[in-house]
């Protein structure tokens, strides 16, 4: 059957048997699937304000809600399924697959003691996604990379790297998110460095990205869309590269359009050829006239569940649902150029992340209600909600992801919970003040205090 619109994704999984459990930290981020599976369902480890609205549209495992209180151990996939209660939660189902973000060796250990079928590729099959690798395969394709070098820390000279390239960029390989990666502005930047690191120029500009998947059938790409970074009010003072969220409303220049499919079809092509199917992200760093490639993320990407949410405003094919057609190897058939073209067209939309960036440990001393919102000499809540389809206009916006209850634990750099919004929310790559002031008034409202 060919796939050409949302409604033919459903009549393909409506001949699947088996069960599909997301399995992630928190519910908000595994949401997606449901739209066109029926049987979907959700592993979480944290329980909190949001999760109580999904648990009322999907059948969802919450480990704190069961232990009824915060969880305490490492805060990982891979913990969640050491539990006793998850294995004999798990072991109700049979052709079970479990859906994860990214699939580390221990995961991937575990789910085949275990005889749990796997969604995505395990994490030691893509040595792509380390920057050194990265640069590498691109130059071999023939895709622009910012001016740089690989050196071991034993090489690093500042002053020959401020002559060569002006100020400079330091970036651990196996980082990504904008972790690992510092602006050198002094001989000072470079202590404490160890092993092999990624030196780059300096670039100033845009930080476009796409979404791209491997097919049996070639490559689907996603429109180039703007990631949200180093916002204000969203990450610790100083910090760099750090990702926050993304802006689909935001301008993306035609040149930049054209050739990011041209670089996702190139890597995309390069990953087929060694095995890998599915799901992965490119990020870019637009100049004003060169779109370098930065980093190629294979696996499930933050743009998710947001960017589903958006596919589903529109009626496309979800690119969750090809990813998960990969790996369940159920037949179907696209038209490649045509889905291609209806998944290149503009969206509008947005979302940005809020965590502690007190540097120490926090707690909540008030809560929110998860739901939409208006910010007017304040936050009002308007109604509950969870998802862009909540939203009646672009005035709103949704406090979702994992609003905590009073009295949860965060540590430095946790997320505290997510913002939707049908507009953008930057103007000229910076967020909005009036997205500034929203921040500023949601963690008023938490009232966060050191531990």
């Amino acid at each position: 059957m060919e796939i050409a619109s949302f409604s033919d994704v459903n009549k393909v999984f409506a001949k699947f048997d088996g069960t599909v459990i997301g399995v992630g930290v928190n519910a908000f981020n595994r949401i997606g699937p449901e739209k066109f599976l029926s049987n979907y369902r959700i592993l979480s480890l944290s329980h909190n304000r949001t999760s109580v609205l999904i648990e009322k549209d999907i059948r969802t495992f919450s480990i704190e809600k069961r232990l009824g209180k915060q969880y305490t151990k490492s805060r990982n996939p891979h913990s969640m399924l050491k539990e006793e209660m998850v294995r004999e939660f798990l072991s109700t189902f049979r052709d079970t697959y479990l859906l994860f973000y990214q699939i580390t060796s221990p995961v991937e250990q575990i789910c085949r003691e275990n005889g749990w079928n796997i969604i995505g590729i395990p994490q030691k099959q893509t040595a792509i996604r380390k920057k050194t690798e990265f640069r590498k395969v691109a130059k071999k394709l023939g895709i622009a990379v910012i001016p740089g070098e690989v050196l071991h820390s034993s090489e690093l000279d500042y002053k020959r790297l401020r002559k060569k390239y002006g100020t400079f960029v330091l970036q651990l390989p196996g980082k990504d998110g904008g972790r690992g990666t510092f602006l050198i502005e002094s001989e000072k930047n470079l202590e404490n460095i160890d092993g092999e690191v990624v030196i780059t120029k300096f670039i100033s500009g845009t930080s476009p990205s796409v979404t791209g998947c491997v097919t049996r059938h070639g490559i689907l790409c996603s429109e180039a869309r703007n990631q949200i970074t180093d916002a204000e009010g969203c990450i610790r003072e100083n910090a760099f590269g750090v990702f926050c969220g993304h802006d689909w409303s935001a301008p993306v220049p035609e040149k930049v359009r054209k050739k990011s499919r041209e670089y996702t079809e190139k890597i995309g092509n390069y990953l087929k050829k060694s095995g890998y199917k599915g799901i992965f992200g490119l990020d870019m760093v637009f100049d004003g006239k060169e779109l370098y490639a930065v980093e190629c993320n294979p696996r499930l990407l933050g743009t998710f569940p947001v960017y589903s949410m958006l596919q589903l405003m529109r009626k496309e094919p979800s690119l969750m649902a090809f990813h998960m057609l990969e790996f369940i190897g159920m037949d179907y058939e696209i038209d490649l150029e045509k889905l291609n073209s209806m998944l290149q067209e503009k969206k509008k939309g947005s979302h940005v992340m809020l965590c502690n960036i007190s540097g120490e440990t926090v707690t909540n001393h008030k809560s929110l209600k998860a739901g939409v919102y208006i910010h007017d000499k304040g936050l009002k809540y308007l109604r509950s909600g969870y998802q862009l389809e909540d939203l009646r206009s672009e005035r709103e916006f949704v406090l979702t992801d994992s609003v905590p209850f009073k009295g949860y634990v965060f540590k430095p750099n946790q997320r505290i919970l997510k913002m939707l919004s049908l507009s953008g929310m930057t103007v000229n790559n910076r967020l909005s003040q009036r997205f500034i002031e929203i921040i500023r008034a949601v963690y008023k409202s938490l009232d966060l205090r050191p531990v």
